[in-house]
């Protein structure tokens, strides 16, 4: 999963705010494996205030961006030739090895963009 993602807590409900992705809001009093969503507007709200009072998320996200891009290819370079093939026989092999070309050139894609510069804060739920 290529996204960061930040959680609070607060009583029985546990919101999970997502860079790239819309949130999360679950009751963990009434559904302690988190399976199913809750849609209350005024919660996550109230959650996502207190998650951005806590927490400068463009700051950290953007760091972990960074982090992550450099730590792979750091390991990508210590693969050298075998690159390939030690990327192809990773836990996700089965799905990589699908369309491995086409995966190879996403990790490129991703390897050599920017980070992310705009993250949606306020996030919507579709209706």
């Amino acid at each position: 999963m290529n996204v960061s993602g930040y959680m609070i807590v607060q009583g029985d409900n546990k919101f999970i705010y997502y860079s790239k992705h819309r949130y999360q809001l679950f009751n963990l009093k009434d559904d302690p494996e988190e399976l199913k969503e809750i849609h209350d507007e005024n919660i996550a709200r109230k959650l996502r205030n207190e998650l951005l009072r806590q927490i400068d998320i463009r700051r950290v996200t953007k760091e972990v961006e960074n982090y992550n891009k450099s730590s792979f290819l750091e390991w990508r370079n210590q693969q050298g030739a075998n690159y390939s093939n030690a990327i192809s026989n990773l836990r996700w092999a089965e799905h990589f090895n699908q369309d491995k070309l086409k995966n190879l050139d996403l990790i490129e894609r991703w390897l050599y963009s920017l980070p992310s510069a705009t993250l949606k804060l306020e996030q919507k739920r579709p209706k």
